[in-house]
């Protein structure tokens, strides 16, 4: 929801595979990649953001979604 409302500085999307490599550290019960692996992703994640005043800011959930929806 955040993405939604604040959008990225520059282009940039969360990757499927850092997804999956924090996934494969939880399930490895790998306590301490987990962490490291999580935190580096919102970082990052949160370096790209754009704090500066939205012109089109989404009203409402339904409309942020629509934005992420695939195409049918």
């Amino acid at each position: 929801v955040i993405i939604a409302f604040y959008g990225y500085k520059q282009l940039m999307y969360c990757s499927s595979d850092e997804h999956m490599q924090i996934l494969n550290a939880i399930r490895q019960k790998d306590e301490s990649s987990a962490e490291r692996l999580i935190v580096e992703h919102l970082t990052l994640i949160e370096q790209s953001l754009d704090f500066d005043e939205a012109e089109d800011v989404p009203t409402s959930l339904v409309d942020i979604f629509k934005e992420f929806r695939s195409p049918s």
